[in-house]
Formats: structure tokens, C-alpha cells, sequence
């Protein structure tokens, strides 16, 4: 009978984060990690997330007795996915995904405002540069000249 090959699910933002915070400083704990990240997260659902990373490989916990806290270290495998480049991946689908519908909607409708935005920055252009002009005319000459 064949063993069925698990893939390895893709880590959320707030997983990398974490696995980027104890890389940074070589040990963390509980209080250090939420405070930093998430503190809008309660402490049971974070540590929640630092327990289903431990059993996945990423963190190993370390207990102190000496100032009785457990403690949060990075494995090989959290080594690796920091250094893995396709973690940019992960960022690029959630920023696609959360701009879909504009995205959509300019291949839909291929009209966009860019001459509009030209013009603008073309304007502000104009008025960083026409500081000495006394009279409006002048600036207004100047605009009609410089827009075409």
C-alpha cells in the first residue's frame, strides 16, 4: 500500500511573521511575540498558532526553568522557509486577491485616467517650478504652454 505524500500548506502572513521575529531574535516568548505582532489577538489563539508551528517543524519550544517561561526557537525547516524565495509568492497572491475586482474591472473596461494623472503631475511640475510668478496670467500662459 502506497503512503499517501502530505503536502505542506501554505503559511499565513501573521505565521511568517512570527518565524521572521524569532529569526531576528534568536529566542521569544509568548508575551514578547503577541505584544509584537498581533495585539489584537487573544492569547489563547496565538498561542495556538506558536503550538500548530511547533508541531509542523518550524519552532521548537525551550523551556527556562531558571525564569520559568517556555521559550521559542527556529528549526532547520523555519531556516528554510525564511531563506525560500517563494514566500514573496504568498505576499503577491494576497495582494492580487485583495485588489481582484480593480484588476478585473481595468481588463473589462480599457479606459483608464492615466492622461488625467499625466496632466496632474505635469501641473505640480508647473508649481514647484513657478514660485516667481507675480501674475496669474503669466502662470496661466505658462500652463497652456507646458500641457500642449
Amino acid at each position: 500500500m502506497a503512503k499517501s505524500k502530505r503536502t505542506a500548506r501554505m503559511l499565513t502572513r501573521l505565521e511568517v511573521e512570527i518565524l521572521r521575529f524569532v529569526w531576528k531574535w534568536k529566542l521569544a516568548n509568548l508575551m514578547t511575540l503577541k505584544y509584537a505582532l498581533a495585539p489584537q489577538r487573544s492569547f489563547w489563539k496565538f498561542y495556538r498558532i506558536l503550538r500548530r508551528l511547533n508541531q509542523e517543524g518550524y519552532i521548537q519550544e525551550k523551556i527556562n526553568p531558571e525564569i520559568q517561561a517556555t521559550l521559542w526557537t527556529l528549526t532547520k525547516k523555519g531556516f528554510q522557509v525564511l531563506d525560500d524565495g517563494s514566500m514573496n509568492f504568498v505576499t503577491l497572491g494576497e495582494t492580487l486577491e485583495s485588489w481582484q475586482e480593480e484588476i478585473v474591472r481595468m481588463w473589462r473596461f480599457k479606459k483608464t485616467n492615466s492622461i488625467v494623472e499625466g496632466m496632474h503631475t505635469r501641473m505640480e511640475e508647473l508649481i514647484r517650478r513657478a514660485y516667481g510668478f507675480r501674475k496669474f496670467e503669466n502662470f496661466r500662459l505658462r500652463a497652456r504652454l507646458y500641457l500642449g
